[in-house]
């Protein structure tokens, strides 16, 4: 199976990170981890900054999805399967005011996180975070987490380079 992701990432280039991305970001945590293990040879390339930004764009769109699908449409299904609809709606409005309060920095700093970083969009949505907030803060933290793991990681493929010569 590595060998068939291995052999589509190579065709599909900076499109199979945007895509993997976006595959490990809804909802799935060791996917992501995974995915991010087999772009290593784009993360680490003299454009870091292109796959750093694509990177950032795949990620943010996976948990827009996961944001939209929580905002219109789990508290619907959480209603309906829950017997204690009132006991619930109490829970649902202090997320909400947590959210509210501390939504902002919850969503900026959850994208450093890994497992969590997954799945921040989902409370997000539950929480009805105003969306231009969700987008800007999850554009602004997943750009500083992927700029820094970009560099870094072609920082030290230079010195591998360079120790090799």
């Amino acid at each position: 199976m590595r060998e068939n992701f291995n052999a589509w990432l190579d065709q599909a280039g900076y499109l199979g990170v945007f895509v993997g991305t976006l595959i490990g970001n809804l909802g799935v945590p060791a996917l992501g981890s995974a995915v991010m293990v087999l772009m290593l040879r784009y993360l680490v390339s003299p454009q870091w900054w292109i796959a750093a930004s694509i990177a950032t764009a795949g990620e943010t769109t996976g948990q827009f999805a996961l944001y939209c699908a929580a905002r219109f449409g789990a508290n619907t299904v959480l209603s309906r399967l829950s017997e204690r609809a009132r006991t619930n709606s109490a829970q649902l409005n202090r997320f909400e005011r947590f959210y509210r309060r501390y939504g902002n920095a919850a969503v900026f700093v959850c994208r450093f996180v890994p497992g969590v970083k997954s799945m921040s969009g989902f409370p997000a949505g539950i929480a009805r975070m105003p969306i231009a907030a969700f987008l800007i803060y999850s554009t602004l933290g997943t750009s500083v987490c992927w700029l820094a793991v970009c560099w870094s990681l072609h920082k030290v493929g230079d010195l591998d380079r360079k120790s090799v010569v």
